[in-house]
């Protein structure tokens, strides 16, 4: 399974090792609008695991309806809704540019790229028809696109946002070299929640890897 995951995905100082949970700091969280209780919680339910000495290889539970499995040596997860989407989730660390960075990803060529602080970029189709659109539609609102490689920073944050308030997105692209329309559907039911445990997971991969908890890779 987890090989299954990694191929899948495309694309995150403490005085002490020991930890208690607490309320995360501001800087904790990244100012995103995953609903704070939910985070909260989240990072609750993730330090149950990776609080525990030595660190298990893999981590699971059922946090809101949402069954979560966590592979610690890679930092790879996968989430189920209750509404049947599956959310593939990876963190790596970029030695050169010292940045932490954590993806999220349906499987579907779907990819939500977090990096530090805000930074977010949305992305879809990564084998698009050179200068063709990214076209979505939230619910009934009016249809939004891009010719760019990926949705800009600011216009992927407020991607983002939106993704955690409507019910449904539906997504277009073209596909190179057939210049193919190609496109998807997803179901938003319960992706607040699944924000708040991928942001949560983000969190904890740094924590876990300045604190010199991961394995080697």
């Amino acid at each position: 399974m987890r090989s299954a995951i990694a191929a899948t995905l495309l694309f995150a100082s403490f005085a002490s090792t020991e930890r208690t949970w607490s309320k995360p700091s501001k800087s904790i969280g990244r100012g995103l609008p995953v609903p704070d209780v939910a985070y909260f919680d989240a990072s609750k339910a993730l330090l149950a695991c990776t609080d525990v000495k030595p660190l298990p290889s893999t981590c699971q539970g059922n946090w809101r309806g949402i069954k979560w499995l966590l592979y610690t040596k890679d930092w790879t997860a996968q989430l189920d809704l209750p509404s049947g989407v599956r959310w593939l989730v990876s963190c790596n660390y970029d030695e050169i540019y010292s940045e932490d960075t954590c993806s999220w990803t349906t499987g579907d060529e779907f990819v939500i790229s977090r990096g530090e602080g805000n930074s977010t970029f949305v992305s879809w189709g990564l084998r698009r028809f050179p200068g063709s659109e990214m076209i979505a539609r939230f619910d009934a609102a009016a249809p939004l696109s891009t010719s760019e490689k990926s949705w800009s920073s600011r216009q992927s944050t407020a991607f983002y946002r939106k993704m955690l308030e409507a019910r449904e997105l539906r997504y277009r692209w073209y596909s190179w070299p057939e210049d193919y329309e190609r496109g998807g559907a997803l179901n938003l039911a319960g992706f607040a929640n699944a924000a708040a445990f991928m942001e949560a997971l983000r969190d904890e991969f740094t924590t876990s890897r300045v604190l010199h908890k991961l394995p080697a890779r």
